[in-house]
């Protein structure tokens, strides 16, 4: 049972169920499962029961709000490997004339172009060293029910590292122009451009890494460069709980985002459960331009972007966009209505959320914005002035810890259920403003209801931060993830059920 005017839904051991009237029924088996949520109501309160004989127990649990022990192991499939018949077995020594079996690995490149679809390459712990860009091209395909899957063996590390590519923007790592491809649990690091272009349709990363590539990590757009219309651009794809970190162009610094979905995507491609941190450039880039126009809707959520503009030892130029979450671009030349629901932007060196110009009527809820603008003052955590009018902004938290210098948040559109930063002056509170864009001090006669102060977050320690040196810790991917790969920030800028800012309703809860 769960509280029905907040929560829709809920995921039982990694998958999402529906509720009915804040209630599920469903039947598991005798054992340990992981109960998460599913959407971005905050999780105070949880009820379990269960039909048993009347020796067993029903069990009420209270949900803590101290914060939650941090995960130490790499978070993992749950799902038991059970190799069938042309199921591939590859290593980093493996061999093109192998039988690829689990004693005679084969080579990964062979292995992609002979996997059957509904079968899977399973990939044996190691580096795999490459110096050209691995294609899997268009006909290269899963299809509905059967995909073709690329799996670490055993949840162990596995990295497809490209260490020696020239920075080029040729020499992407791979390209997955394929559709119905699923890769689980793969590292891709240190490619000349992208560590993957995703151009196809229908694929789903899970549980992958992407870093100290020189280019965006991961980039969703076109690979063959004739598909002019959006209905040949990518679509359709899932990127779940994935990392991307340290990506950085060298030679300016300002094209190397952790996540990129721009310029060429389709319809349906959808982020859920992702951490962007500590990239030369943007977190997240949606930009779109007049020459191929107006991209997809990306559908973005319960996702976090921190540290944006350096990288994790605090080195770099800074010459980047270094926004959280850039949702777009052109100065409303090419409009989309991206939706941005439960999700987190700190200390980013520009903005934690930004329109960059997209004309489209976005749509923003549940999402918190702590201390950005690190390296551009000028900048404040929600920067959506360049719009549409039509553009919903609802249960939104922003805080600087000096509000005083922290640049004012601006909007177009209708702001609800609201805490926006107004520089020399602090917070102010929003029932529901119709804004026009400017730097506009709000004047409702609600304004002073609700304040926000470092009390009201269960933590504002980021672990693994050294403020002096700019520099964070690296492994993000398993401090900051549940076993089943969900986000879990251990309470970091999460409000405390006492807040009476967590009683309208307003933030991310992560």
């Amino acid at each position: 049972m769960f509280n029905a005017s907040n929560s829709s839904a809920i995921k039982v051991d990694g998958r999402e169920y529906a509720l009915d009237n804040g209630i599920l029924n469903i039947e598991i088996k005798a054992g340990e499962h992981s109960i998460t949520k599913a959407d971005p109501a905050n999780l105070f309160y949880i009820e379990v029961s269960s039909k048993k004989s009347s020796s067993e127990e029903t069990t009420t649990e209270q949900a803590s709000e101290s914060t939650t022990q941090a995960p130490t192991e790499k978070p993992s499939d749950s799902r038991p490997e059970t190799p069938v018949e042309s199921d591939i077995y590859v290593s980093p020594s493996g061999k093109a004339s192998a039988a690829g079996s689990k004693n005679d690995p084969m080579d990964f490149v062979t292995a992609i172009n002979k996997i059957s679809a509904g079968k899977t390459i399973y990939m044996a712990e190691g580096t795999y060293k490459y110096t050209q860009t691995i294609l899997i091209n268009e006909n290269n395909s899963g299809k509905e029910g059967a995909y073709k899957t690329v799996k670490a063996l055993g949840g162990k590390k596995v990295t497809i590292d490209f260490d020696g590519m020239a920075e080029a923007g040729a020499n992407r790592g791979i390209v997955l122009d394929g559709s119905y491809w699923h890769f689980y649990g793969i590292d891709i690091c240190n490619a000349g451009d992208n560590g993957m272009l995703l151009s196809g349709d229908h694929n789903i990363l899970e549980l992958c890494q992407f870093y100290a590539n020189h280019d965006s990590g991961l980039q969703i757009s076109r690979y063959n460069t004739s598909y002019n219309t959006i209905d040949k651009w990518p679509s359709y794809n899932q990127i779940l709980n994935c990392t991307a970190f340290n990506n950085k162009d060298e030679a300016t610094a300002e094209n190397a985002d952790g996540f990129a979905a721009k310029l060429t995507c389709g319809e349906g491609n959808v982020f859920d459960g992702c951490i962007s941190y500590c990239n030369s450039d943007d977190g997240w880039d949606l930009y779109a331009k007049p020459a191929t126009g107006s991209i997809g809707v990306i559908t973005i959520r319960n996702c976090v972007a921190f540290g944006n503009g350096k990288l994790t030892d605090g080195t770099g130029s800074a010459n980047g966009d270094m926004n959280g979450f850039k949702l777009g671009g052109s100065n409303g030349a090419c409009p989309t209505p991206h939706i941005v629901e439960n999700c987190l932007a700190f200390n980013n060196g520009a903005t934690g959320f930004t329109d960059n110009g997209n004309g489209g009527a976005i749509s923003m809820k549940n999402c918190t914005a702590v201390n950005n603008g690190v390296f551009n003052s000028a900048k404040a955590n929600f920067m959506c002035y360049r719009t549409s009018s039509g553009a919903k902004y609802t249960n939104l938290v922003s805080y600087m810890s000096d509000s005083r210098t922290g640049a004012t948040d601006q909007f177009l559109g209708t702001v609800t259920n609201s805490i926006y930063n107004y520089k020399g002056v602090g917070t102010y509170w929003v029932n529901s403003w119709k804004a026009t864009g400017g730097k506009t001090k709000y004047t409702g006669s609600e304004a002073n209801d609700h304040k926000i102060t470092s009390s009201d977050f269960v933590s504002t320690t980021i672990p693994g931060y050294n403020a002096s040196k700019g520099s964070y810790a690296t492994d993000y991917h398993t401090t900051l993830r549940n076993a089943d790969g969900s986000i879990n920030m251990n309470g970091l800028f999460q409000l405390r059920s006492s807040s009476d800012i967590a009683r309208t309703g307003a933030g991310a809860g992560l």
